[in-house]
């Protein structure tokens, strides 16, 4: 039942054969297979949410209300001296999501910005976290979350969770342009499974 407790922030796969997932509340990261058994859990005092990816070398970067980058060793072992904190300085405000760019080896974060609720946009972030260019403007997209990179398609995929009938997986090109979108409505899936949470990419 703990790990139902306040919802799941995100999932991500932990190559080759596991998947990290993060709660709401209490702020903790799991992993499970995928058959649905905990492997570990929790890794309490992350303060991670709705944002979790894995790097090239194994590291793991998660977002954390309001403007921070937790990092983590490939073992989940918090390294806080690298932690990024940006409530002023490069203008990632509120992440809501996170994917890895493997192509041109930087993250790319959805989120607000300084002037408006709801999210803004997706950005490129460097591995250094101090610099950030926009990639993808969303404020055409509203009430959208979550971030994954798909590398061979060179395409980022956003979750429209809401309203029911235009829930969603919004794939954008990298020049910003929506490539197309994969319905996730009860119509076109034939059942209703609820509000989507979480948004993962298997290659």
């Amino acid at each position: 039942l703990q790990f139902f407790e306040g919802g799941i922030g995100d999932a991500r796969l932990l190559a080759p054969n596991r998947l990290l997932v993060s709660l709401y509340h209490p702020d903790t990261f799991w992993t499970m297979d995928f058959n649905g058994n905990i492997l570990s859990g929790p890794l309490a005092g992350t303060n991670g949410g709705e944002g979790v990816v894995q790097m090239s070398d194994g590291r793991v970067v998660a977002t954390s209300y309001p403007q921070s980058l937790l990092l983590f060793d490939k073992n989940l072992n918090r390294q806080p001296q690298n932690d990024r904190n940006d409530i002023v300085g490069i203008g990632l405000n509120l992440p809501h999501g996170i994917a890895w760019d493997s192509d041109a080896n930087r993250f790319l974060v959805s989120h607000d910005n300084i002037l408006t609720v709801g999210l803004a946009g997706v950005s490129a972030l460097a591995t250094t976290l101090t610099s950030a260019s926009p990639v993808i403007d969303l404020n055409a997209f509203p009430f959208t979350r979550q971030t994954i990179y798909l590398p061979q398609e060179d395409l980022v995929g956003i979750l429209r969770p809401v309203p029911g009938n235009q829930r969603a997986i919004l794939l954008f090109n990298l020049d910003g342009t929506l490539n197309s979108q994969i319905s996730l409505s009860p119509a076109s899936l034939g059942q209703n499974l609820g509000v989507p949470n979480g948004l993962a990419y298997l290659p």
